[in-house]
């Protein structure tokens, strides 16, 4: 049986249209492979412009444009976003932006065309230099290539077209909220000398510095701090507060009622006297927080602008007072003291380390024996704290015994130990209140007068 005419008509099409479709391919590949200009090397866009020497840089999208600036009399790597009003600029990212357009390479070159398929018309990203010298430079970011990897690029003023590397435009085509400096306490740490956090109107921590790597800390209801704090802890609170950053801004439907009540409010304030308040409110859907920054610290947020910020901080945020308390009675470390000094009972010793040991400083320089030493000074900086009690507590308490010292880096200790017929407490110099403890430091004041009276173990 023979087949008709027609049966094959469908195939020679399908065969046609696959000629076709190769030789488009090959013809796309010719033109992206072209080279009009007989290079094919890499080639700064801009010769010899030093990114540190772009002043001025802008974004144009449809959509929005920004104008970053270097900060006038800043250093080199501070960025403003140009208002109004100005604000600061995420630095990095900013310098990264400035980094890729200086150095933009073309890894090939093609001929003038008007193709609106390269993507170089009016919606293109534009990008323009600005040079301390006042030099004017600029370039459209177009499309990507349909078959090999780049884009096209084209500089203004010059009609040829010039191909890419897509991952070196990626400083370029960040999300415009990237180039926003978004901390919301841009303050560094060791410049902060005050935090209080307050919830539901009562206060849930109070720290003051108290030292270059001290703080006192306020627990229960006494909004005073006076009992020492782990300075490690407060030190990554405050580190914690430092690196938060908004995520995004509220709409302004979402921050009518973000933050009008509060959940929870940290005060800050500095070596400079500035203070900063952190207001923070509902969470959204997300579970992200609201966060709104009033004061003469917040630098980088607007006080009319509301943000959101990570959820997990308020957790961090409301840990017990308690948690940040040091419970060892002199928060140093045995090996670290090098001089100890005590009253007891109306006698009084002091005994140093040297080169060669430790020996009672009245005595003849006759060594002690380093295992009663070392053992005595391991108790004495284990004791820990078994509770917090008012001054009062221990007004009917009579001092049994003083102790002090000096650690290797000069720093000095005091405690006094009050009997009571109940208690045995400690009061720290430095601190306001007693420490209630168990009956450890009577044993030790024990050993050292011993040590003392026999002057040698």
């Amino acid at each position: 049986m023979l087949r008709s005419k027609n049966a094959y008509m469908p195939r020679r099409a399908l065969i046609a249209a696959l000629i076709v479709l190769v030789a488009l391919t090959y013809w796309v590949w010719r033109l992206e492979s072209s080279d009009t200009q007989g290079t094919a090397t890499a080639q700064r866009l801009f010769p010899g412009l030093d990114a540190q020497a772009v002043q001025h840089l802008t974004l144009t999208a449809p959509s929005q444009t920004l104008r970053l600036s270097r900060e006038q009399g800043g250093a080199a790597t501070d960025w403003i976003l140009e208002g109004p009003p100005a604000r600061p600029a995420e630095d990095a990212v900013a310098e990264a932006a400035a980094q890729a357009a200086a150095t933009l390479s073309s890894t090939r070159t093609l001929a003038a065309t008007a193709d609106p398929g390269l993507g170089l018309g009016p919606s293109a990203l534009h990008v323009t230099l600005v040079s301390r010298s006042g030099q004017r430079m600029g370039l459209r970011i177009g499309a990507s290539l349909p078959v090999s990897e780049g884009r096209y690029v084209q500089v203004d003023g010059d009609d040829r077209i010039h191909v890419v590397s897509d991952g070196n435009l990626f400083p370029l085509e960040r999300e415009p909220l990237d180039f926003h400096d978004l901390r919301i306490l841009p303050i560094p740490p060791a410049q902060i000398t005050d935090l209080e956090l307050v919830t539901d109107q009562r206060p849930l921590l109070s720290v003051v510095r108290s030292g270059q790597d001290s703080f006192l800390l306020a627990t229960g209801d006494d909004p005073r701090p006076r009992f020492r704090a782990k300075t490690q802890q407060i030190q990554d609170l405050l580190l914690d507060l430092g690196e938060l950053r908004g995520r995004r801004f509220a709409t302004p439907q979402e921050g009518q009622g973000g933050t009008d009540a509060p959940t929870l409010t940290a005060r800050v304030r500095t070596q400079q006297g500035q203070t900063t308040q952190l207001d923070f409110g509902i969470a959204d859907s997300h579970s992200d927080r609201f966060v709104q920054v009033t004061g003469d610290g917040a630098t980088t947020i607007l006080p009319d602008e509301i943000l959101l910020v990570r959820g997990s901080i308020i957790d961090e945020l409301q840990r017990p007072a308690e948690s940040y308390l040091d419970p060892l009675l002199l928060g140093v470390q045995a090996p670290e003291i090098k001089e100890l000094w005590w009253s007891v009972r109306g006698m009084e010793g002091r005994m140093v380390e040297n080169d060669h040991g430790w020996s009672l400083a009245a005595g003849d320089g006759e060594l002690l024996a380093n295992e009663l030493v070392e053992q005595i000074l391991k108790d004495l900086t284990g004791i820990v704290t078994l509770g917090l009690v008012d001054q009062q507590a221990g007004d009917s308490g009579l001092e049994s015994a003083r102790l002090g010292g000096k650690t290797q880096d000069g720093t000095e200790f005091q405690v006094s130990l009050l009997r009571t017929p109940n208690h045995d407490y400690a009061a720290v110099r430095g601190e306001s209140g007693l420490r209630e403890i168990d009956s450890q430091l009577t044993t030790i004041s024990e050993q050292l007068i011993g040590l003392q009276s026999q002057g040698t173990p």
